[in-house]
């Protein structure tokens, strides 16, 4: 496992993937990442990201853009983030899948790749794409 830990790299999704072998404990998951997940990146939906190490399928994340709108928030989460009124909505990326073959579950490797995914958005928010806020979908 520290092996993995220390050497798993992001791949972008493409329709040379065998995903036959990946497995995790959700079949809803499973179909997002073997039937919908490459037709949705094609259409520009998400972007997935299939998480390896040595030619393995570890799991996968998708990220997308999104919006939240200001009367979805408490106004503890408004003062915390210091927002005029004057906006209606907030810019925000969502991690909209997030899985891991169940081979790996439970073993802290889940913790390590979120760190990582949530690094790629932090230097997206700073070099490249206004974001105000981090979602996560909840399956």
């Amino acid at each position: 496992m520290e092996y993995i830990k220390n050497n798993y790299r992001f791949e972008l999704l493409t329709s040379e993937h065998d995903l036959s072998s990946f497995h995790c404990d959700s079949d809803d998951l499973n179909e997002f990442l073997k039937e919908d997940a490459l037709i949705q990146q094609n259409y520009k939906f998400n972007m997935t990201k299939l998480i390896c190490c040595d030619g393995e399928i570890i799991g996968y994340f998708s990220l997308l853009t999104d919006k939240i709108r200001i009367s979805k928030l408490s106004e503890d989460e408004c003062n915390k983030i210091k927002l005029k009124t004057r906006f209606k909505e907030l810019p925000a990326i969502k991690i909209g899948r997030l899985a891991l073959d169940k081979k790996y579950t439970n073993q802290g490797l889940g913790t390590i790749i979120l760190e990582s995914i949530m690094n790629i958005i932090y230097n997206l928010s700073i070099n490249d794409v206004g974001v105000s806020i981090l979602l996560l979908m909840v399956m």
